[in-house]
């Protein structure tokens, strides 16, 4: 199966739009810092997240 049908399959089975991927790689690629910013300010700070980092092998 090649990526364009698997991409598009899993569009349908989720019931999104064929050209799902391809609109929100167009609207992702204009965001900038202060747009990421602002949405991680809004939605990933405050008293209920925990960071954690975890390392791979070498």
């Amino acid at each position: 199966m090649s990526a364009k049908t698997r991409e598009l399959a899993t569009n349908a089975m989720f019931g999104l739009e064929l050209d799902f991927v391809d609109r929100l790689l167009d609207t992702t690629s204009q965001l900038g810092v202060d747009d990421l910013r602002a949405v991680a300010a809004k939605y990933l700070m405050g008293d209920g997240f925990v960071g954690a980092v975890q390392k791979g092998k070498p």
